[in-house]
């Protein structure tokens, strides 16, 4: 197949197809090429065969011409007429023919593996300098002043929970980071606010933390919080979060695999494993905050 947009654009070929003939498609030269079509869709083929693995000069073969090239410049020029893009193209060929068998480890030099190998632009970790610092400028000291709130869904429909349950309202302190962890048969917003208010007891919470749930924003509205969402579908930036689902999600399947019970009963192990971090400081240690900070926030009157 071919990027005929790139090839017209920036490399000077031109492109025909007139009804009822195969397309033309013509180099900055002048030689021209007559194109399959399958399924309407122009292909460039060739009747030579390459076996693996291939040379440099064979991976960048054209066919050869199937009309006279006109009166113009020789093919020894065509160097001289090659773009910036295919210039890089061709130097980054120049790699180990062993390269080529496996591709591995990929090679910065290897255009099959710069494309081929392609990932999305890994999300950096933030400075805990600066996450104390937003702590800071947001005042949040107490039990309830931040909270962060998630929904995990269950997708099968044998895992559903004793009692009918297949979601639940994942909501954690960053203050002291106590947590909390509240099953549902459905995912609305009168469920979150239900989990919102019996977690944040006779105090009202300050910022509600989430992705861009609907059911969290009108919860949030409802027990007259800040709602504050994270960037719509990247999750990375609701990392801290994201990263207590899967610690929920892990503890859950130890807590059953351990016990013996069937994964049915996940509500009460994910239950019993919030209240088992609460209580043993796990969720303090784990996260690297100071555990006679939370002993100071507990004993100030400022919890649940």
């Amino acid at each position: 197949m071919l990027s005929l947009g790139k090839l017209c654009q920036i490399s000077g070929f031109t492109f025909n197809w007139q009804p009822g003939s195969r397309p033309v498609l013509t180099d900055a030269l002048g030689f021209s090429t007559e194109l399959e079509v399958r399924n309407f869709v122009p292909i460039l083929s060739t009747d030579e065969t390459y076996a693996c693995p291939i040379t440099d000069s064979e991976g960048t073969r054209t066919p050869s011409p199937t009309t006279d090239a006109p009166d113009g410049p020789s093919p020894a020029s065509e160097e001289q007429t090659l773009s910036a893009d295919e210039a890089e193209v061709r130097a980054r060929m120049d790699v180990p023919h062993e390269h080529l068998l496996t591709h591995l480890p990929a090679d910065p030099g290897c255009i099959c593996c710069i494309r081929a190998k392609a990932t999305r632009e890994p999300a950096r970790r933030v400075d805990p300098d600066i996450r104390e610092q937003e702590m800071y400028d947001h005042d949040v000291k107490y039990y309830g002043d931040w909270v962060w709130v998630d929904h995990i869904v269950v997708l099968r429909t044998e895992n559903v929970g004793v009692g009918g349950e297949k979601t639940g309202a994942y909501v954690i302190d960053r203050a002291t980071y106590m947590r909390n962890f509240y099953p549902s048969i459905q995912r609305n917003s009168q469920q979150t606010q239900s989990a919102l208010r019996h977690f944040a007891g006779a105090h009202r919470p300050t910022i509600v933390y989430s992705d861009c749930s609907k059911e969290i924003r009108k919860a949030t509205e409802d027990v007259g919080a800040q709602h504050w969402t994270s960037t719509p579908h990247r999750p990375q930036s609701n990392s801290l979060m994201e990263r207590q689902v899967r610690i929920l999600a892990d503890g859950v399947r130890a807590i059953l695999l351990h016990s013996g019970f069937p994964h049915n009963f996940w509500p009460l192990a994910a239950t019993y494993f919030c209240s088992a971090m609460n209580f043993s400081g796990r969720s303090v240690l784990l996260l690297g905050v100071a555990e006679e900070g939370v002993q100071q926030v507990v004993r100030s009157g400022r919890t649940a």
